[in-house]
């Protein structure tokens, strides 16, 4: 093929390109039309994809959602997500209550001798943290890296997420 060739090829990719820039503007005009209309109101997505799809039936969903997600009233008004009540843990002196969990560090375990695992152990009463390196997560090396934490803190109460 000669350059005359890829001139062409290239030329018609940037018009095709520059159609369905200008088809994406007037959507969202026509979009924007509807939605400022003191005949529709504020309304929400499917409402107006529905009175949208009327004037132009290729507009698609996403494109309202866009747009509306662009408008600053959506952003000002849009509900808070609450998050979920969580009970909170308390205690009442150190060595009470230790929580347990293990951290996964295989990403990284190359440039830390081939160390996978991270055994943490936190009193929550002081928020000391004990922590062990381990290779593999066995159930051996799970209770070898506690009883390293009991060598140097006695809990009366440990809680874990039972490996969830």
């Amino acid at each position: 093929m000669n350059f005359l060739g890829l001139s062409r090829i290239t030329q018609n990719i940037v018009n095709k390109l520059s159609n369905f820039k200008n088809m994406c503007v007037l959507y969202m005009d026509i979009i924007d039309k509807v939605y400022r209309s003191p005949k529709s109101g504020l309304i929400g997505v499917n409402e107006l994809y529905r009175k949208v799809k009327e004037q132009n039936k290729h507009i698609t969903i996403k494109q309202v959602r866009e747009y509306l997600n662009n408008q600053y009233s959506k952003q000002i008004h849009k509900p808070i997500r609450k998050p979920k009540f969580y009970f909170p843990i308390t205690s009442d002196d150190d060595n009470d209550i230790f929580q347990i969990d293990l951290m996964d560090m295989k990403n990284i375990s190359t440039v830390n001798k081939n160390y996978k695992w991270i055994f943490v152990c936190i009193d929550v009463y002081t928020r000391k943290a004990y922590v062990i390196p381990m290779k593999d997560k066995t159930t051996l090396n799970i209770v070898n890296s506690f009883q390293k934490v009991l060598q140097q803190a006695k809990p009366h109460k440990v809680t874990c997420d039972q490996g969830k």
